[in-house]
């Protein structure tokens, strides 16, 4: 029985560390984009070009080490239906483009870091800035997504087998006449709702993703670009409900251990 609880502490931490990636991902992207606004403001001319050029430095590391992040989190994805295998070869050789694009300001920059003049360098970094918003920031946003999508499928599944493990000890349990099981196979009901309400919440979201579901823009006036947008975050918000689901699911399950317990000791 310790056993199962432990198994069960595990996975409600993989699922804790699961929501804390989501939000620290989302606060290096947000961390870019304030520093990338901060250099291009007027009022920047108060920091030495020195500084504003070992800033930019910073940013383009922090920025590669984004990129080859979600490379190598793609690669470890394994047992892959063939077009989703097709759609990652895609997203890998275009990540591929964005670490050379990266690479090689980089390595401009070192080499000409001496000759960079104030309006050469600001040039530079508004460049920098729109081919980053246009070709960067919607490709790492759907690869995030897809890779969001992707881990809750497999916690629900987990969480799905968990289920019907502990379903099937309750119901020896009760063969055995023990006492409080039909309370706890109520308790397993509530767990069992929270984790199908989590597979339909993600089945949307995978829905929205390959464009079975088309999201209506909310305004008319809308471009194309602000329905993308829109797309991306319902879907993290569909993904981050799905996993709140899971954990209810979990919060359940480790509850229930701690009440079988002291049924059997």
């Amino acid at each position: 029985m310790m056993k199962k609880i432990v198994v069960v502490l595990l996975i409600f931490i993989l699922i804790l560390g699961m929501n804390q990636k989501v939000q620290a991902q989302t606060s290096i992207l947000q961390k870019i984009l304030e520093d990338l606004e901060e250099l291009v403001k007027p009022e920047k001319n108060q920091i030495s070009l020195k500084d504003q050029i070992q800033i930019f430095q910073k940013i383009i590391d922090l920025s590669l080490n984004e990129v080859k992040d979600l490379k190598i989190k793609i690669l470890a994805l394994e047992n892959l239906d063939p077009s989703t295998t097709k759609f990652l070869e895609e997203k890998i050789f275009e990540l591929n483009e964005v670490i050379k694009y990266y690479e090689d300001q980089k390595e401009e920059i070192e080499k000409n870091k001496d000759e960079i003049d104030e309006r050469s360098f600001k040039i530079l970094v508004q460049e920098f800035k729109a081919w980053r918003e246009k070709k960067y920031l919607p490709l790492i946003e759907e690869v995030s997504n897809f890779l969001l999508i992707h881990q809750i499928k497999t916690i629900e599944k987990i969480a799905l087998n968990r289920y019907q493990k502990i379903k099937n000890d309750l119901e020896k349990l009760k063969k055995k006449n023990l006492k409080g099981i039909d309370k706890l196979l109520e308790e397993l009901e509530k767990a069992g709702r929270s984790i199908n309400e989590a597979l339909q919440i993600n089945e949307r979201a995978i829905r929205i993703f390959w464009g079975i579901e088309i999201l209506t823009q909310t305004s008319t006036t809308s471009s194309m670009a602000t329905s993308s947008f829109e797309e991306v975050m319902i879907i993290k918000d569909l993904v981050q409900k799905s996993l709140n689901k899971i954990k209810e699911a979990y919060e359940i399950f480790i509850e229930m251990s701690k009440q079988v317990r002291g049924l059997l000791f």
